[in-house]
């Protein structure tokens, strides 16, 4: 019975994906990743086979019809009706006409947003080139729909209205009337004519009333007749007026006995010949007494095979119950030209007639290109306990599986996502699971959205994605060299490893402009300097520049010792440091212990072997300067060298000096 989806076939220009052939992998939502068959390495290694292009990833995705703008509108709209469902859940007690206001809530959604389109459809010119794909993209909207609409209903009426033992038929009846309404909008058209039954659709109006069991529009459309008076028109008249209706007031055991009178007292009119003086009324009579033959000749007026079934209903067997609809559900479709006739969501119509529940929900998550149905109906009908039986005995997990599923779609939306977090919320095995794979893989543009998604793990308690995501906004601020970005949010994950690297990044930029990029960052460290080495000398470093700012020379001093001697400041960073130090040497009025003096000297005396062997700062190899350029940084180098030697010499010698004036102050 299931037909085949229809196939799409997608191109990938990618000669690597030609050569080496392809794989996939999952990515979320209604996403793969297709990629190259044979790793990088291969590509660039294997001797046969050398390829000169890069290998790339493919997102590509499918069915992402939640992207259009009126399916938004119910996605977002069903949020609400959603989060209700699962609060009355909570309470026990709630009963099934609770849930049938939640249903109808639904459905009140989905026809809202069929009316939008229509309204959109109406004003959007039919002749125009540029508003035809508009068009078309709406067309396809509304009917699928109309069509979810379509099939909520019924298992709306089959499932939380009726009960097996119900008589089914004045609910079918309703959820016919309901969506097809074309014979009504007829009568309407024929009864402002001067004179109805000119116009060429009036007997068909008329049996197409019949055959929805509109009698009361049956009686307005004969009485406008001329004919009216006639023995054939008022005899019909009488009787349509005297038809029995099922009412809740009679039993169904009542009910059938007049229906059968009344049957046979108009099959004994027709066999009569008494209304052969018309052939449209006597027509007309065999279908209200379920003539088979009239009622298949003239099924055609009942647009669907599930039209025609309430005919069959109507006039063969009035007081069906709900558990006998699927007994008449295939003379209905033989008559309609047999199951190769039927669409997608024809079965699923008839899974739900047949009280196949499995089926039906099966049937809806393959028919569609999206999950928001089946997962809400899904929902639904689980908390009315309609899947809390033998067979449904996975329904709890099947309702998860839906809600996971249609929630991971979500998160491939720019901003649905947000929505999605909610109906994690409601799996409460898979969910959190799924919620921190998901928020790690939500495209982030701007650090809004990133902060939103911070938000969100934090209120869920999910530590690892929170850090995951800083780790991703900081790479992304240190490729683009934002590097005060980068460290902060390296520092709100407490990465050791890559603040580090951003702190060496900082400091080589530093080194090529003699500028700071992080000061905001920075100059608020505090405790958090203390993550890694490298933060740890890049904030005392920062330090030590606020220090010269505000003329501290002696803490300048002590500073750069105390970062040299216990081994804080990298040995590659000595000679920037050192070279730093000149400025404050120069002035005369600044003196330290004669131990910061001594070390100076000592790390002086170090820089200069480093210099010798070319070793850390003076590695000219690992600097890809050219020739020429190497030997101007090593003149330059070499000058400052020189001229830091100077300084500290004649610095340590004004502390000597300094230390003998003091002592011969005391002895006198």
């Amino acid at each position: 019975m299931d037909q085949a989806p229809e196939k799409t076939e997608a191109v990938i220009a990618d000669p690597v994906l030609a050569q080496f052939g392809s794989a996939a992998s999952w990515s979320y939502g209604n996403e793969l990743i297709v990629f190259g068959s044979k790793s990088r390495d291969d590509l660039i290694d294997d001797g046969t086979n050398r390829s000169t292009v890069s290998p790339k990833l493919h997102a590509v995705k499918w069915n992402t019809d939640i992207y259009a703008t009126n399916l938004r509108k119910i996605l977002n709209e069903s949020h609400g009706t959603f989060l209700e469902a699962q609060e009355m859940a909570k309470d026990k007690q709630t009963d099934t006409t609770a849930y049938l206001k939640i249903s109808r809530g639904y459905r009140s959604i989905l026809k809202a947003n069929i009316e939008c389109i229509r309204d959109d459809l109406e004003n959007t010119p039919a002749m125009e080139n540029e508003s035809q794909d508009l068009r078309k993209t709406l067309e396809s909207e509304l009917q699928m729909i109309e069509i979810i609409e379509l099939i909520w209903h019924l298992t709306e009426i089959l499932y939380l209205q009726s009960s097996t033992s119900d008589c089914i038929v004045p609910v079918y009846q309703n959820w016919i009337w309901s969506h097809f309404q074309e014979p009504l909008t007829w009568t309407q058209h024929i009864l402002q004519q001067p004179i109805p039954e000119k116009d060429a659709r009036y007997w068909d109006t008329v049996y197409g009333l019949v055959l929805q069991g509109r009698t009361q529009l049956v009686f307005r459309l004969l009485s406008s007749h001329s004919h009216a008076n006639n023995y054939a028109f008022k005899t019909i008249l009488h009787l349509i007026s005297i038809m029995p209706e099922f009412s809740k007031s009679r039993t169904p055991g009542e009910f059938d006995s007049e229906w059968r009178m009344w049957k046979t007292q108009l099959s004994n009119l027709i066999s009569q010949g008494q209304l052969s003086s018309c052939k449209n009324v006597e027509l007309l009579a065999k279908l209200l007494i379920g003539d088979e033959e009239t009622l298949r000749t003239h099924s055609e007026l009942c647009d669907t095979w599930y039209g025609y079934l309430l005919a069959v209903l109507l006039y063969k067997r009035p007081t069906a119950k709900l558990i006998e609809l699927q007994n008449f559900t295939q003379e209905c479709i033989d008559t309609f030209g047999g199951e190769t006739q039927l669409e997608n969501w024809d079965f699923i119509l008839l899974a739900a007639i047949d009280l196949d529940l499995l089926k039906t929900i099966k049937l809806c998550s393959s028919s569609f290109s999206n999950w928001w149905f089946p997962a809400h109906l899904t929902d639904l009908l689980f908390h009315t306990g309609r899947l809390d039986n033998e067979k449904m005995k996975y329904g709890e997990r099947l309702r998860e599986f839906l809600l996971l599923d249609y929630a991971s779609s979500l998160f491939s939306h720019e901003s649905l996502w947000q929505v999605g977090v909610a109906y994690l919320d409601e799996c409460k095995v898979y969910g959190k699971r799924y919620l921190q794979r998901l928020l790690e893989n939500i495209p982030i543009q701007s650090e809004y959205k990133a902060r939103k998604v911070l938000r969100v793990c934090q209120d869920k308690g999910i530590t690892d994605s929170y850090q995951v995501i800083c780790r991703i906004m900081s790479t992304k601020s240190l490729k683009s060299q934002r590097y005060s970005n980068a460290l902060n949010w390296a520092l709100l994950c407490n990465d050791g490893k890559l603040s580090a690297l951003i702190s060496d990044q900082i400091m080589r930029e530093y080194e090529k402009t003699g500028k700071f990029t992080a000061k905001d960052v920075l100059s608020n460290l505090g405790k958090r300097m203390l993550l890694c080495p490298e933060l740890t000398f890049l904030g005392k470093y920062y330090e030590f520049h606020e220090l010269y700012s505000n003329k501290q020379f002696g803490e300048c001093i002590s500073l750069i010792v105390q970062l040299l001697s216990s081994n804080i400041a990298p040995r590659k960073y000595w000679f920037t440091l050192m070279k730093d130090i000149g400025p404050v040497l120069k002035e005369t009025h600044v003196q330290s212990t004669i131990f910061e003096a001594k070390q100076l000297v000592h790390f002086a005396a170090e820089l200069r072997i480093d210099f010798q062997l070319q070793k850390e700062s003076f590695d000219y190899k690992r600097s890809g300067l050219a020739a020429r350029d190497i030997r101007t940084l090593k003149e330059t180098q070499k000058t400052v060298l020189e001229t830091l030697n100077t300084l500290i010499s004649e610095y340590n010698v004004r502390c000597v000096e300094s230390v003998k004036e003091n002592t011969d102050d005391m002895d006198m």
